[in-house]
Formats: structure tokens, C-alpha cells, sequence
């Protein structure tokens, strides 16, 4: 095209550098160790009542936000949340063997008594995963530093109608295992023996759940 100036490209400038902005410490964290602790007890700690998890939910533990604002915080105030509380877990039976993992957890982090007390809720128990109740009594031998109160069913209420067959009795099947898990702590077997002790109960209860609570079968399961 006649007229027109040919445009030449010229390299671009570079861009000059700067700095990445500087990060400010969390406000929280400026403040005495003393003040940060009556802080963390005034926001984590319920008086006069329960704290609820639902193993339900997805994810199945959640813990508050507080103790996701940063690894540091997290550091200094999870044994004020979970020592100062008291629990009340609500949980299917086949998810037993994930609540004995998190206690785990709790224990290699906070020391031996990580939770004030706990309360298990199990959520209709059914006998095809009446296997777990193991995972359910490996709790209450492993984990004698924890307050671990009986096992709670739930309201009938929450059933439309009446409760499934033989509801009661997979109750009473938890509270045995849980009975047994203590007599091994409190009579100090070894990890091998509990283990048999409760595939030996398991296997009687098992085959005897269709007798009813005052069969011979059922009362043999109780003394194992």
C-alpha cells in the first residue's frame, strides 16, 4: 500500500521486578501464648453439652474451622478442643474400623487421654456387619486412657413403624463386644489372644442370633 510506513517491531522492555508482597503473620498468632490459650478454650470448648460428629457426613470427621486456619494454630489448639470435650460419635457399624483409625490419630498427636469422653451412637446395626464389632471392641482394649461410656442406641422413634427384626439383640451383640474388649484390657491378654477371643465370640454369636436372648447359645456367647 502506497504512503503507508512500514512498522518495525521493536523488542518489549522487560518488566521490571518486584517483590512478592509480604505475608502478615495471623493476628492470632501476635498475641501471648497465654491470651492465644483462653481464646482457643472460649471458642472450642462446649460447657454443659455435647460435641456432635456425625460419621455420616462426607468428609466423616470435621473439626472446626479454627483448626484449619493454619498448621501452627492447629499444632497448639487440638488438644484444648478435643481434651476439654465431651463426644458423642454417630456412626454405621461397618464404618467402626475408620472411628478406631481417627482415635489412633488422636492418641500419636495428642498423648495418651486425647478426648474427654466418648460416646458411641451406632446407627442400625445389621448382622452382615456384625464382623466390625471387633473393630468396636479393639477400642475399648486399646484405648483404656479414653472415658469410653456404654454403647447408645438411638430413638426407636426414628424408625417409621417399628424397629427391624432382632434390633435389640445386635444392640446387646455391641455391648458384649464392648464388655469384652475391657475384660482383655483389665486382664491384660495380649494382642493374639484378644484377637482369638473375638473371632471365637463372633462366630458364637453368629450362629446363635436366631435363638433369641435366652437361648443356650446366646448366654454362651455372653460368657466368652
Amino acid at each position: 500500500m502506497k504512503g503507508a510506513t512500514k512498522r518495525r517491531d521493536r523488542p518489549a522492555e522487560p518488566a521490571q521486578w518486584r517483590p512478592p508482597p509480604a505475608r502478615r503473620p495471623n493476628i492470632l498468632m501476635t498475641l501471648p501464648p497465654e491470651l492465644r490459650n483462653i481464646i482457643y478454650e472460649a471458642v472450642l470448648v462446649v460447657r454443659d453439652d455435647y460435641v456432635r460428629i456425625c460419621c455420616h457426613d462426607d468428609p466423616p470427621w470435621q473439626e472446626p474451622p479454627l483448626l484449619c486456619v493454619s498448621k501452627t494454630i492447629r499444632a497448639e489448639a487440638s488438644s484444648i478442643y478435643y481434651k476439654g470435650n465431651d463426644f458423642i460419635i454417630f456412626i454405621w457399624l461397618s464404618r467402626m474400623r475408620a472411628l478406631y483409625t481417627n482415635l489412633q490419630c488422636l492418641i500419636e498427636r495428642g498423648g495418651l487421654r486425647p478426648v474427654k469422653s466418648l460416646h458411641v451412637i451406632i446407627h442400625k446395626p445389621y448382622w452382615s456387619h456384625m464382623h466390625c464389632a471387633r473393630d468396636l471392641a479393639m477400642i475399648y482394649y486399646r484405648y483404656r486412657s479414653i472415658q469410653l461410656c456404654p454403647i447408645r442406641r438411638p430413638y426407636d422413634d426414628m424408625f417409621e413403624g417399628k424397629p427391624p427384626t432382632n434390633y435389640g439383640m445386635c444392640y446387646e451383640a455391641l455391648s458384649m463386644a464392648a464388655e469384652l474388649g475391657k475384660k482383655g484390657a483389665d486382664e491384660g491378654w495380649g494382642m493374639e489372644r484378644m484377637k482369638a477371643r473375638l473371632n471365637q465370640w463372633l462366630a458364637v454369636c453368629l450362629s446363635n442370633k436366631g435363638g433369641g436372648k435366652n437361648s443356650k447359645g446366646w448366654k454362651l456367647a455372653m460368657e466368652i
